[in-house]
């Protein structure tokens, strides 16, 4: 007996079997005998990493980076229903008859199936993850197709660069990780919602960017020590033997023996 179907907001059915070509993906629709129907979220989640890669010299380091990944829902080809009730009758089908209705309903939606649609390859995935387990198993498989994939992609794509390539070209670096890593999740009919990658680390028994952060602080010490400006704050009140009393509002030079009337601007107290 049929038995009618609808869909959560968050949810997409994937029905197959008599009628349906490969995989009919809808929101809501009529489930007949010799049918099956699967309900699937599309919700994206994240997936947290710290990948530990290595540059072309041979430089091992952390890189921890976050990625939002989900399924493609605008990436719908042909699969989508056109026309409404503006749409041209089927040949053969009695308008009003129920049961030719729906048979009707059939052959349009097998001429709209589209192998290129992102839901019918996630759909697929879901399919074969239910193969080795339900529930909770299906999103660990798909967890581990996922983290594979970015973890691949991220250590060939540093394998092929210098460490300075990575910091100076920081972004190109970011856009290249994105661009590689989305195209082998297209197979898989995902795309990446959101991606983060976080300041570089260093790996275990390496000190590779704490000894470069000694060196920077090192060095912009030793520049505060060669620079050093006489600065008396305002207002200070300078005693001058056989003088009157001034009060120092600015000290213009840097040597503390040359207070004089060039290097000090004054007012009388």
């Amino acid at each position: 007996m049929a038995t009618y179907k609808i869909a959560a907001p968050d949810e997409y059915l994937a029905i197959t079997g008599m009628g349906v070509k490969s995989v009919k993906i809808t929101k809501a629709a009529w489930v007949w005998p010799f049918q099956r129907c699967m309900r699937f979220s599309v919700q994206p989640h994240d997936y947290s990493m710290n990948l530990q890669a290595m540059t072309k010299e041979k430089l091992q380091f952390l890189l921890p980076v976050v990625f939002t990944v989900g399924p493609d829902i605008n990436q719908r080809g042909a699969n989508t229903k056109k026309g409404g009730a503006n749409a041209a009758p089927v040949e053969g089908v009695l308008v009003g008859d129920a049961t030719t209705a729906a048979a009707g309903e059939h052959v349009q939606d097998h001429r709209r199936e589209d192998q290129g649609d992102a839901l019918i390859k996630y759909a697929m995935l879901l399919a074969d993850s239910g193969n080795h387990g339900k529930g909770a198993n299906n999103h660990q498989f798909l967890e581990n197709i996922v983290k594979g994939i970015i973890e691949g992609e991220t250590r060939v794509l540093v394998s092929s660069m210098t460490m300075e390539e990575i910091f100076t070209e920081r972004e190109e670096f970011k856009h290249r990780i994105f661009r590689n890593i989305q195209t082998e999740l297209n197979s898989f009919g995902l795309i990446i919602y959101n991606s983060n990658v976080k300041e570089l680390k260093d790996a275990p028994n390496s000190i590779y960017f704490e000894s470069l952060s000694r060196k920077a602080h090192e060095g912009a010490t030793n520049q505060a020590r060669a620079f050093r400006p006489w600065l008396i704050p305002p207002p200070y009140v300078l005693s001058v033997e056989g003088c009157r009393r001034v009060r120092v509002k600015y000290v213009i030079s840097g040597v503390p023996s040359l207070v004089d009337s060039s290097s000090v601007r004054s007012v009388l107290d």
